[in-house]
């Protein structure tokens, strides 16, 4: 997803199905500069953002999830408001 910021998200995950190994490992780079730039420490969270946008006008961009927003706290997006409900069950 790229943002007005220029900062792109990327996720990545291995799966093989129900019962059976599986992982994920996130994390986003603001891309515009010579290098990339980590500005959202890798996280077992994946992040799959449904929208963008600076919600409360601060002037920085904030993620928005299904379950909550992920907001900068300067350098890094590090800062969740979020609705978290336990799943205690499989997937299948």
């Amino acid at each position: 997803m790229a943002l007005p910021s220029g900062a792109s998200l990327v996720t990545l995950r291995a799966s093989r199905g129900c019962s059976e190994f599986e992982a994920t490992l996130s994390a986003a780079w603001e891309i515009g500069g010579p290098a990339p730039k980590l500005v959202k420490e890798p996280d077992a969270q994946p992040l799959l953002p449904s929208s963008a946008g600076d919600v409360d006008g601060d002037g920085s961009v904030e993620m928005i999830f299904d379950q909550g927003v992920l907001r900068s706290s300067g350098a890094r997006y590090d800062r969740w408001e979020q609705l978290v409900v336990p799943y205690l069950d499989c997937g299948c």
